[in-house]
This record gives C-alpha cells, structure tokens and sequence, in this order.
C-alpha cells in the first residue's frame, strides 16, 4: 500500500516487493541468521510466504481505496505549526528507541557474523570486548547529535524542538536522562545500571503524561520546553 500510494508502483512491483521481503524473512530463519548460528531455529514456510504475497498483492490492489480516505482532510498547510500532542512526542521518543535498539542490534549482529564467518572464536578477549562495547557506539552518537543540534533525531522526525534554545549543559541533561542516559545504562548491563534504565523509561512515560506542553521528564530537569519548530524562536521578533 505504501509503494503504490507514495511511489505509485503498480500491482506487479508491490506483490513481488511483499515477496522478496517474505523471502528475506524466511532465508533468514533457515540459515540460522545467515550461518551466525550452526544450525537454523525456525523454519522455511512456504505457507508463509505465499501468505505474505498475497497480503502484499491485497494490499496494493486496495491502496487506492485508502489513500482516497485519507486524503483532502482539510489539515492545516504544512508550513502552520502544530500542538505537541501525546502520540507526537510519543512517536518521537519511540523514534529514538528504535534507532538505538536497531543500530546496537545492527552492529552486534555483523561483527559476530564477521567472527562466525572468519572463524574466529567468539569467546576470545578480542570478540568479548569488541561486542561489549558496540551497545556504547548508538548513545554516542545521539550525544553528538544533540550537543550539535540541541534535539534527538526522534525529535527531528516529528519537526519538534526544545525553547529556549538549551545550553551545553541543558543538552548534557536531556541526553543523559533520555533516551540516551537509557540506551547507556542497558548497555552497560550492571545490576544498579539494570534498575537505572527502568527507572528512567518509567520517567519517560509518566512525564509524557504529567508534565506540561508533554515537554517529558529529561526536559523538566533540563529546565526546557518542548515547542513545534516551525514557531519562531523566542527573542527572533525583537532581534530583528
């Protein structure tokens, strides 16, 4: 449905798209992730795949229909800001779990299948310490991203931004008691570092609903609001 109604492939490109996709899946679980594992887990269904094809064809035979009803709501121009609702912060805070949860998972998964493949046993010094420290490689980068930027990229994806413009330090504080003091403290996978991280996803979610504007719990600390970037920044009137 998304090929069809965004890209505007036709029926062929997104049936065998669903197939190709399907086939991927089911390649992955009889190889055993791809010969990371000796012997394979799960199974190669031909049910499943011929299932998958069809929903794929379904799919791109009634997107038309759909894309009829979700057009022409009459929403305001792209270029109006918006109000911080729950699901949008919401969005965006998963935004960023899943980009650290992928690229952690990402990176362990291909510097283990380099092991396997190389046949280098997984067990040594050097495997145990370079797998140990790839979880620490996505919260890094998010702590770039925010000193450089002031906002996460889950923030980016939903066009929201924190007021006043955040200092060094306020950007330090929404890292570490985010998504990124999270990601840190799982990946560290310590008993106290294992309670840190609940404590802080529980903050998440209770400041995604308590606070004011949903600006959240890493926000409050750092004394910022949350605000849709397309509002012109405080002070911009009268600098100009």
């Amino acid at each position: 449905m998304f090929l069809h109604g965004r890209f505007l492939a036709g029926v062929v490109v997104g049936t065998v798209a669903g197939f190709l996709v399907s086939l991927l899946i089911e390649c992955t679980q009889l190889t055993g992730d791809w010969f990371l594992y000796p012997c394979s887990y799960r199974l190669f269904d031909v049910d499943d795949l011929l299932a998958n094809t069809t929903g794929a064809l379904v799919g791109t035979l009634v997107s038309p229909v759909l894309w009829v009803l979700v057009r022409h709501r009459g929403e305001p121009s792209s270029d109006l800001p918006r109000r911080v609702t729950i699901w949008r912060r919401g969005f965006g805070m998963f935004c960023d779990l899943l980009a650290m949860v992928l690229t952690s998972g990402a990176l362990v998964s291909i510097t283990s299948l380099s092991f396997a493949l190389a046949r280098q046993d997984l067990n040594s010094t050097l495997a145990r310490v370079l797998l140990a420290t790839l979880p620490f490689v996505a919260p890094a980068v998010q702590l770039v991203v925010v000193l450089a930027s002031g906002r996460t990229l889950g923030e980016a994806v939903v066009r929201l931004r924190p007021e006043p413009r955040p200092t060094a330090w306020q950007r330090l504080v929404r890292w570490a008691a985010g998504s990124g003091g999270w990601a840190t403290a799982t990946a560290a996978a310590l008993p106290f570092t294992g309670l840190l991280a609940f404590a802080l996803a529980v903050a998440a979610v209770i400041g995604l609903f308590a606070t004011r504007g949903r600006r959240g719990f890493a926000n409050v600390l750092a004394r910022v609001d949350v605000v849709d970037e397309r509002i012109e920044p405080t002070g911009a009137s009268e600098e100009r």
